[in-house]
């Protein structure tokens, strides 16, 4: 006969069971929220002013079942854009001040309930400002930028040409207000490039003037062979060749349109400022050149005016080794603009390049890496650089290097070791140029802003320094663009002043014979 279950064992048995029954069922639930335990795509993110980064969050299998709330704590450090099916990703920009805050996730997910992700946001300063901070808001417009097309696009005939003439013209007006014994230099790539970027902006007889003076190129198609001259000398090892751009606007005070933002980012890479336009940003904008002139040039921007709304700036810097460098310098003299004469160390030596243009003879020195060269012109005996400079025209010296002599031939060349910093403004030269209504109150610059606003400056400073071991050279441009302006009136020419021997000077591109930097040496600096 069966025995019979007490009580008490009855119990014994059903409170085991359920322990059994609550351990599988705790450890499936284990599994499955551990399998579907979602986690962001990255804790920490380190980025630079003015950059964007995306994280995301997800499970294992790579789903959620609930929509994804994101905030941030620390909002004058970055903000986030949520995208993706239930904001699964966020998009992080970051603000123009360093520093360091939290991105916080809250996501309602149906299997494992309210839960709290947290990823360490930590911003630095961009290379562009490792020694001061920019006090301006940046402003990104990367979203709204697709890569640009145009890197396959060739330097042609029709741009060298245009770019030689537009060169050639600038240092001629701007060789008419010389003083007696004073060095000039320009660097036709940072003004051009810098009136490109304004030129995208422009529209109507405003642009039709800008694009005549510039060469007779569409802008767009100008600013797409830019592009393509910049990237090829950029990617040279052996050389160092620096372009930078950025449009500072003023905060609160004009309305610049994204597709303008765009063109600029696309085609000239430019950084992008909203700024209070304050001392402060004075500073930021002369950290912006010193920076990326590696320090050659300090100081491009005085101050700014209550009515200025746009600054745009260019800065170059360049930096090459001869690719046959000299051994020693010599003593010589050197005859200068006013007749006097100067011991001065000279470089002597050989080279396998013969340039004549207009009576005057020349030759071509290459830099390591076969992308840019020095070109030395000496007019004929008892013209003066100035002189000489005013009987070119941009087909002369493009044509003058174009047939330059390269076989059976040996150049005996001498030139002194020099080293100058020149500042100047081009406002006038470039009217006489021919751009005219760009500085007038009917300009028209529509496709940067709805505000009405033309060109009231344009600054331009440079340096060189070259020696027996190579050439380093700088340059900055700044186009400021102010809400309402007067027409200059028209300034009498002055007179052209006919001296002795000094030289004119190129740092050119070789593949086109463009000239980088352009210049005069009318005297040996002591």
């Amino acid at each position: 006969m069966p025995r019979k279950n007490t009580p008490r064992k009855n119990a014994l048995v059903r409170l085991v069971s359920a322990v059994l029954m609550l351990i599988v069922l705790f450890s499936f639930c284990a599994f499955g929220a551990a399998a579907k335990k979602p986690a962001l795509s990255r804790t920490s993110v380190t980025m630079e002013t003015g950059g964007r980064k995306t994280i995301s969050l997800k499970n294992v299998s790579g789903k959620l079942t609930g929509k994804v709330k994101w905030s941030v704590s620390g909002k004058q450090l970055i903000t986030v854009t949520p995208g993706g099916k239930n904001h699964q990703k966020v998009t992080i920009r970051a603000g123009s001040a360093p520093g360091t805050c939290t991105l916080v996730a809250k996501a309602v997910i149906t299997r494992s309930g309210k839960k709290t992700f947290r990823c360490k946001v930590k911003v630095k300063k961009a290379g562009a400002f490792q020694e001061q901070e920019i006090s301006g808001k940046s402003v990104d417009c990367t979203q709204e930028i697709a890569k640009s097309k145009t890197s396959g696009k060739k330097t042609d005939s029709a741009f060298t040409l245009a770019m030689a003439k537009a060169s050639v013209s600038l240092l001629q007006e701007v060789l008419k207000d010389t003083k007696e014994n004073e060095n000039v230099l320009i660097s036709p790539d940072s003004v051009l490039t810098a009136l490109s970027l304004a030129e995208s902006g422009a529209s109507g007889a405003t642009l039709s003037e800008m694009e005549k003076a510039l060469g007779g190129i569409s802008a767009k198609k100008y600013r797409q062979y830019l592009l393509t001259l910049h990237k090829r000398l950029t990617k040279e090892k052996a050389m160092t060749y620096k372009v930078a751009n950025s449009v500072w606007y003023r905060k609160n005070k004009i309305r610049i349109k994204s597709s303008y933002l765009k063109d600029a980012v696309n085609y000239f890479d430019a950084q992008i400022y909203s700024a209070p336009f304050n001392s402060g940003t004075v500073s930021d904008m002369n950290a912006w050149a010193y920076n990326h002139t590696n320090g050659k040039i300090r100081k491009i921007i005085s101050q700014l005016e209550s009515t200025d709304r746009l600054v745009l700036l260019n800065a170059i810097y360049f930096k090459g080794s001869w690719a046959d460098p000299y051994v020693s310098t010599v003593t010589r003299d050197f005859t200068r603009e006013s007749g006097g004469k100067q011991s001065v160390p000279m470089l002597e030596g050989t080279e396998k390049t013969y340039v004549t243009v207009n009576g005057a003879e020349g030759f071509v020195k290459p830099y390591s890496g076969g992308q840019t060269a020095f070109l030395g012109l000496l007019p004929p005996e008892g013209m003066s650089a100035k002189e000489f400079a005013a009987s070119l025209t941009g087909k002369d010296l493009a044509d003058a290097y174009r047939n330059r002599i390269t076989k059976n031939i040996l150049v005996r060349t001498r030139m002194p070791e020099f080293r100058y910093e020149y500042t100047v403004s081009l406002q006038k030269a470039v009217q006489n140029m021919g751009i005219r209504k760009a500085f007038s109150g009917s300009a028209a610059f529509r496709k940067m802003t709805s505000d009405q606003v033309n060109i009231d400056e344009i600054l331009h400073k440079t340096f060189i320094d070259l020696n027996k071991d190579g050439t380093e050279a700088a340059a900055v441009t700044a186009i400021l663009m102010k809400a309402t302006a007067v027409f200059p009136p028209e300034q009498p020419q002055i007179k052209e002043v006919y001296l002795d021997r000094p030289f004119v000077y190129a740092i050119i591109d070789v593949t086109s014979g463009i000239p980088l930097f352009l210049g005069v040496v009318n005297s040996v600096p002591s």
